[in-house]
């Protein structure tokens, strides 16, 4: 934070409010247990342990906050105790009667052409039987992400982003091609914030 951390913050308020730490640095735990929070979590959180957390806090809401307090960390601890979403690791792409089941990891990205969902993976392509509409909504939005109308692309494979026309980006892949694609310009911000540049 600009200005201060979370403990200087923290001691500038005039009453201690309950408190879960979540960092990517471990060696400030004790410090953090020193001002009476209700756990230390190291990034990347687990569920399970931000649920725990979750728990005591609901416990020691229901003892000193009002009943609102209560019930929105009641919700989302019951959030988080529902089981993981589960997303597929592989993708099929059936031509005639011969099936190929490609792992998710190595497709770089889908595309719309010629009304037919195509994929690109390992420097070949593959027909798949859904529209990228329909892969955006069963495929893991941590992994893939819908540059274009026309375009879905695995974020892994992003390797650097350039200006384009009209405040839209252009995308080069780590694929054996060094493929190209454009970002629209309504999806550039969003693009960005899932690659933490903003």
């Amino acid at each position: 934070m600009p200005g201060m951390n979370g403990f200087e913050l923290l001691a500038s308020l005039p009453s201690q409010p309950l408190t879960i730490f979540a960092t990517a640095y471990s060696q400030y735990a004790l410090e953090a247990f020193e001002t009476h929070s209700i756990d230390y979590l190291v990034k990347p959180v687990e569920r399970e342990r931000l649920a725990k957390a979750l728990d005591k806090a609901e416990r020691l809401l229901e003892v000193k906050q009002p009943p609102e307090w209560q019930a929105m960390v009641s919700q989302l601890a019951q959030t988080l105790r529902q089981p993981a979403a589960r997303y597929p690791a592989r993708i099929a792409s059936k031509v005639g009667d011969k099936v190929e089941l490609i792992d998710l990891e190595r497709v770089t990205h889908f595309y719309a052409q010629d009304k037919l969902t195509w994929f690109a993976a390992g420097g070949k392509t593959y027909i798949v039987d859904e529209t990228i509409t329909e892969l955006e909504q069963k495929l893991d939005p941590a992994r893939f992400f819908r540059i274009h109308r026309s375009t879905l692309v695995n974020l892994a494979y992003v390797q650097e982003l350039h200006p384009w026309l009209g405040g839209g980006i252009l995308l080069k892949l780590k694929d054996q091609n060094r493929t190209e694609l454009q970002v629209a310009r309504e999806r550039a911000t969003a693009m960005k914030d899932k690659l933490g540049l903003t």
